[in-house]
């Protein structure tokens, strides 16, 4: 009788687990959908930038503007000196998976690989938050997500989708006291995004209070596995430049407009000059600074959020990696850098979920706006 009473109990904990995954992966289509017939209203309703959008205005072609086309090139013919800046976890991947299915056609493999991964982050994203917190707020959490204004990176080409999967995964391995996995994790993510490097500190902070709960001193090194991440980089930039520091110098304002330093916060200043001033709002770029503050301010807002509930490791996560941004010297798709910082959905959810995805409600419409324009070749971050 207890054991089949335990194999029922298995069974409808795995039948539970199907659901949720279920109800995540028609959210996911859902959401895909709607991006897909918002992006199809543009194509004939906005006008083509010209100087950044690929020339035959095919539909398909919004899919390779900007850095998706970068990690397409380095996938198809390796690294120079100023890729070097995007790091090789997602180029790589497309180009193992464009070998094992035998297929040449590697903007379609990236754009796959890319939704596999946002999904299995909306899983991942899901399963910690609630772990963390509880079942209200994970849901809460993984819509904020994907309705957040600049989503539009989770669903093309780009790194963000492969960072968040193995940045979720990492945290939620260490609070599993899975250390050797969430270090593998913490690994890919170092390998994928710079901000990835700063992985280690939260994952250590979660080893050592492990450590000191269970008096367990030798498992959680594991944790150290994330430094092969960075490691690696360097190890194959030497290998393919003859430089390990090759994502370093390629940065410069000739190439990428980066150098440590206080210049992000002077562009947040002149942003601040422009919305409030209404100085320089004619010219094309105009919806750049208000993109940039809301960024900014999501990221602080979030930050409060997790220092008042004390959330440490996902606190040191958000800090340190935006501190990473913030010294580079400029401000430069610091809205796709934001989506990286998954703790920030969380703690933002904790707080909302009273009110029922409205604030994901109010996203909306941003999220519609810079998938249109981006589609057109308009700069969106």
């Amino acid at each position: 009788m207890p054991r089949t009473f335990l194999q029922r109990k298995k069974y409808l904990k795995l039948a539970q687990c199907l659901k949720v995954i279920g109800a995540i992966f028609l959210l996911f289509v859902g959401w895909r959908l709607a991006m897909i017939a918002v992006l199809y209203i543009a194509h004939f309703k906005i006008p083509l930038n010209d100087l950044a959008a690929k020339p035959t205005q095919d539909f398909w072609d919004f899919s390779q503007n900007y850095d998706a086309g970068n990690f397409i090139d380095i996938a198809r013919v390796g690294y120079n000196k100023v890729t070097a800046a995007f790091f090789p976890g997602f180029p790589l991947l497309i180009f193992a998976a464009a070998k094992l299915f035998h297929t040449t056609k590697l903007a379609v493999v990236s754009l796959v690989l890319a939704n596999i991964l946002t999904l299995g982050a909306m899983v991942q994203m899901y399963r910690y938050a609630k772990l963390t917190s509880d079942d209200e707020t994970a849901w809460e959490s993984m819509v904020l997500m994907i309705a957040f204004p600049f989503s539009i990176f989770l669903a093309l080409g780009y790194s963000e989708p492969l960072f968040l999967f193995a940045a979720i995964s990492s945290f939620l391995m260490v609070k599993k006291g899975k250390f050797i996995e969430a270090g593998i994790f913490g690994a890919v993510a170092g390998a994928t995004r710079l901000v990835g490097t700063v992985l280690i500190i939260p994952l250590l902070i979660e080893a050592i209070i492990y450590a000191v709960k269970h008096r367990s001193y030798f498992r959680p090194l594991g944790v150290f596995l994330a430094l092969g991440g960075i490691i690696g980089v360097g190890l194959y930039y030497r290998h393919v430049l003859g430089d390990p520091l090759a994502w370093l110098h390629s940065y410069g304002p000739t190439t990428w407009n980066r150098s440590i330093g206080l210049g992000a916060f002077y562009n947040l200043k002149s942003d601040l000059i422009i919305i409030f001033h209404k100085v320089n709002m004619n010219n094309d770029t105009f919806i750049l600074p208000w993109t940039e503050v809301f960024a900014v301010s999501f990221a602080l807002f979030g930050t409060i959020v997790l220092a008042f509930q004390k959330k440490w490791s996902e606190l040191v996560f958000v800090v340190l990696g935006m501190a990473v941004i913030l010294s580079s010297g400029s401000l430069v798709s610091i809205n796709r850098y934001v989506i990286s910082f998954f703790p920030l959905f969380i703690a933002t959810a904790s707080l909302t979920k009273k009110v029922k995805y409205l604030i994901a409600f109010l996203f909306l419409p941003l999220a519609g706006l810079y998938m249109a324009m981006f589609s057109k070749g308009w700069w969106v971050g």
